[in-house]
């Protein structure tokens, strides 16, 4: 349970990323600093390994057996699948400004949609290590890693 919370935090931080990334990237050509060309190059690159991430965001707690999280990673799987469906994400570089207001609203919303998820994530990842620690086993597997994490640094 607690290498399936660490996995899908790690892939929700990844995605998190891209997604703040993009929303970034898009404001930038908003407000000139970019140009529609190197957007388009900045952002299609990672649509593939943006897909996959998700995919295995999708899996990992499918395998956990997480179903809520699980439920929450499939609606937003679909919703990203329906986009790459429709061609609508990818960016097309001279329909760039025309596209940069429903980019930046169904990217916002994905934001929101992967912070909520990680956030609990990251709680039920908090939750799980205390309650870990907290048993019986757990305190004598914490004492002795403690132990021989002080005996390594070596008189410092």
């Amino acid at each position: 349970s607690l290498l399936v919370w660490l996995a899908e935090f790690f892939l929700l931080a990844g995605l998190l990323g891209r997604c703040m990334y993009t929303l970034l990237s898009l404001t930038d050509l908003q407000t000139d600093m970019i140009n529609p060309y190197d957007l388009s190059n900045r952002l299609n690159r990672f649509v593939t390994a943006e897909l996959v991430g998700q995919v295995l965001a999708l899996v990992v707690p499918l395998l956990g057996g997480m179903w809520f999280v699980a439920a929450v990673q499939a609606a937003i799987t679909a919703y990203l699948v329906d986009k790459w469906v429709r061609k609508k994400l990818l960016i097309d570089a001279t329909e760039a400004f025309r596209q940069l207001k429903p980019q930046q609203q169904w990217r916002m919303v994905l934001f929101v949609a992967y912070a909520a998820s990680f956030l609990l994530t990251a709680y039920r990842l908090i939750e799980t290590i205390v309650h870990t620690v907290l048993t019986p086993e757990g305190r004598e597997v914490a004492k002795k890693l403690f132990r021989e994490a002080a005996t390594s640094l070596h008189g410092y």
